[in-house]
């Protein structure tokens, strides 16, 4: 197995497993209602990456043809036009952190124990979250096109032990709450979409 196949294996499984690893101890720590919000987290993740369309796929694929064919100009015009779709994406996904937050709070979930205002922040820093990791999505194709397949997957891998490893023990402190673990995953949704931001440094 070459080293390229071996780092997108071991970020991949690093993302199945840290989740895997990490719901028994989140629902045991949080208790259900508070798990409830994670349900909230994968549903609206799958349907934010539903919207991607095929276009980090074009990304990958106009970056790797750029680099074989030096068609500069003709990935020029793919990059500004993927870049525009990835930040309009990340700017409504911010849009409904500030106003679509209160409702889902409200509509979605019964909650009985959970303060309604930490309810809602929860819902309004995931969404925050998914913004940043829906940016960092494309920013990873791009990597992934540049055949830096490994230094991509080391960011992704990193930034699930962060995310899941270091999120979970965060439990470990009986003061930590359901707040300060999403406030935590947002900080690990900024540090791996910069990551992705000085890896491509020279490339925008």
């Amino acid at each position: 197995m070459s080293a390229r196949a071996l780092a997108v294996l071991i970020a991949q499984l690093s993302s199945a497993l840290g989740l895997l690893l990490a719901t028994p101890a989140l629902l045991h720590f949080t208790g259900r209602e508070a798990y409830g919000l994670f349900g909230v987290f994968a549903t609206l993740q799958s349907l934010v990456f539903l919207l991607d369309l095929g276009a980090s796929t074009s990304m990958m694929r106009e970056t790797a043809r750029a680099a074989t064919e030096h068609e500069k100009e003709h990935f020029a015009q793919i990059f500004r036009l993927v870049m525009l779709y990835a930040l309009t994406g990340a700017l409504l996904l911010m849009l409904c952190a500030v106003f679509a937050s209160g409702y889902i709070s409200d509509t979605w979930l019964n909650v009985d124990t959970l303060p309604p205002g930490t309810v809602e922040t929860c819902i309004a820093l995931i969404f925050l979250q998914l913004a940043l990791r829906w940016f960092s999505s494309f920013l990873r194709a791009m990597a992934i096109g540049l055949e830096w397949a490994i230094s991509a997957s080391t960011v992704q891998t990193i930034g699930n032990i962060l995310r899941y490893g270091v999120g979970t023990a965060l439990f470990a402190w009986p003061t930590i709450s359901i707040t300060t673990f999403f406030a935590f995953q947002v900080v690990c949704a900024l540090i791996e979409l910069l990551a992705f931001i000085v890896l491509l440094r020279n490339q925008f």
